[in-house]
């Protein structure tokens, strides 16, 4: 059975929400409340949602102080809804993410005081449904929408999925092959607006910000925090006398065979290697690296927060630059992609069951 899915995966591998939602419409760290007026519903009858059928807003809440049942309504997104069954499927793929690897204690387990890690995930679930929902009307306008090919390849997948499910998480998650499908279909529609929205949108990464440079190198602190927790602030003198230190160091570390070695003994900071690029140092420490060639050693590097002896081993590592450029590409997509996505949700209102939060 494993294998059949394995293989189904290699087929299907793109309609899996660990590379559909998990992959794309998770990483958009959005909060609904961040753009989206959410409210509670069953409390009263203005913050009710409708669902299809009832005849006012005050019969909805009626509906909705009841006991949950897999066909509750308990998100609404506009016009677009999500049934209790739908959230269990998020739960579901959640607790094999968590549970099998964290055990079934994980869920009760106190991050916060009043807050368990099972509130934060079913905060989570409703963040991802709610994307699902406002991404899924925008997808309408956009003309983004499944073939009845694709839909059928996706069902596929799902019941060679379901398969493997055990007895008890069918039964405890109320899971059926379409409430799963559907889930699978919004998800991937969700990730082809995110590939149309991002392919049209222009990047400004240039070679300088991707640059990789291997070094190694001396740190000796002035200010700051140091390995061990200590506040560290060094008068006017105790600086002059570390400036003196770190010319002393670098006059010798030009004349020992093993600098990573002699760099490692004397540093004060985690490590005496590092692979860096923009932002991952202050900025005197990157020009200072960006500045030497292959075996070249740095002048005593004065930054805000102490002194550095650097040595280049690799000026510009290519490989890493190359992932580093479509890290930076990345980033910036879908930081784009947020805004448009906060554009879109403002145009709907959320409300969300009293009875699932």
């Amino acid at each position: 059975m494993i294998n059949q899915i394995k293989m189904m995966e290699k087929k299907l591998g793109k309609y899996t929400l660990s590379r559909s939602l998990l992959r794309k419409c998770a990483v958009l760290t959005l909060a609904v409340s961040l753009c989206i007026p959410v409210s509670g519903c069953g409390k009263s009858s203005e913050n009710a949602i409708v669902p299809e059928g009832a005849t006012d807003a005050e019969e909805a809440a009626k509906v909705e102080q009841k006991e949950l049942t897999p066909e509750s309504i308990v998100v609404s997104v506009g016009d677009s809804v999500a049934t209790y069954k739908e959230l269990l499927v998020y739960r579901y793929i959640l607790k094999d993410k968590y549970q099998d690897t964290l055990g079934e204690g994980i869920w009760n387990y106190e991050i916060e005081p009043g807050k368990t890690f099972g509130d934060i995930t079913t905060a989570q679930v409703v963040g991802m449904i709610t994307q699902m929902k406002v991404i899924g009307q925008q997808a309408k306008s956009l003309g983004i929408s499944l073939t009845g090919d694709e839909i059928q390849n996706i069902r596929q997948y799902v019941e060679t999925l379901f398969q493997s499910m055990t007895e008890q998480d069918i039964a405890a998650y109320n899971l059926d092959v379409d409430t799963m499908t559907n889930v699978y279909c919004e998800n991937e529609i969700a990730a082809r607006v995110y590939d149309s929205c991002i392919n049209g949108i222009n990047t400004s990464i240039s070679d300088d910000d991707a640059r990789q440079c291997k070094v190694w190198y001396i740190y000796l602190q002035t200010s700051g925090v140091n390995q061990s927790g200590v506040e560290v602030n060094l008068n006017e003198e105790e600086i002059n006398e570390r400036y003196k230190e770190a010319k002393k160091l670098r006059k010798k570390a030009k004349t020992v065979e093993d600098f990573l070695s002699f760099a490692e003994a004397n540093t004060e900071s985690a490590s005496a290697e590092a692979v860096v690029g923009r932002g991952d140092m202050s900025d005197e420490f990157i020009n200072a690296c960006f500045a030497l060639n292959n075996g070249e050693f740095s002048p005593v590097v004065t930054a805000p927060e102490g002194f550095y002896i650097i040595y280049c081993v690799e000026a510009n590592d290519e490989e890493k630059a190359i992932a580093k450029k479509e890290e930076l590409v990345a980033k910036e997509q879908k930081e784009k992609f947020e805004q448009l996505y906060a554009e879109w949700a403002k145009k709907y209102e959320v409300q969300i069951s009293d009875l699932i939060i």
